[in-house]
């Protein structure tokens, strides 16, 4: 699973100020524009295009990876400008920040601080990611719906069970030996 946010400057798009609900963004224009294609099209080559059945366990793990790489990157990274919220390293210019450069590779991060912490009291909540809270949220409603299936089945067994129990009390009842 993969979570990608660009705009382009430029037309509608130039009034969008916060991507993905971040404060900055990146903006690309013109040759910047055909590279970022050029590798997404490498990109979805690379990807399995295998249909799956997406269940809980496969959107839970992909968050948990997505939850792994935050931070993983900038490991390296300086120690004043590491960040847990990082997607990515700002790598050999810290003080720029996530510009999203493509002049600048390690400068290609996303920062997740303002999200999921806004007051800067280092906590780390992934459910304030838009995207995220709503992959997580959809987790959930498949489990609850694979609970609520195995609920009906154990139901419909005891119904059964009773329509039995119920058949052959008539059965016994008017001398009937069956179904007849």
């Amino acid at each position: 699973m993969m979570c990608m946010c660009a705009i382009r400057v430029g037309g509608s798009a130039a009034r969008i100020t916060h991507a993905c609900g971040l404060k900055n963004s990146v903006a690309m224009e013109g040759y910047e524009v055909g590279h970022a294609y050029d590798a997404w099209e490498k990109i979805v080559i690379l990807c399995d295009t295998s249909e799956r059945a997406v269940d809980a366990a496969a959107l839970r793990g992909a968050l948990r990876s997505f939850s792994n790489s935050l931070g993983f990157l900038g490991k390296e990274d300086s120690p004043q400008y590491k960040s847990p919220h990082m997607l990515g390293s700002m790598g050999r210019h810290p003080k720029d920040g996530c510009t999203g450069d493509m002049g600048f590779q390690a400068s290609l991060c996303v920062d997740y601080r303002a999200l999921i912490d806004p007051d800067d009291e280092g906590t780390r909540n992934l459910r304030m990611i838009p995207w995220y809270n709503l992959v997580a949220s959809a987790a959930d409603l498949l489990d609850q719906g694979n609970n609520a299936a195995v609920a009906a089945a154990r139901l419909h067994s005891q119904m059964q069970a009773i329509a039995e129990v119920a058949l052959s009390i008539y059965y016994e009842g008017s001398g009937k030996v069956g179904c007849e």
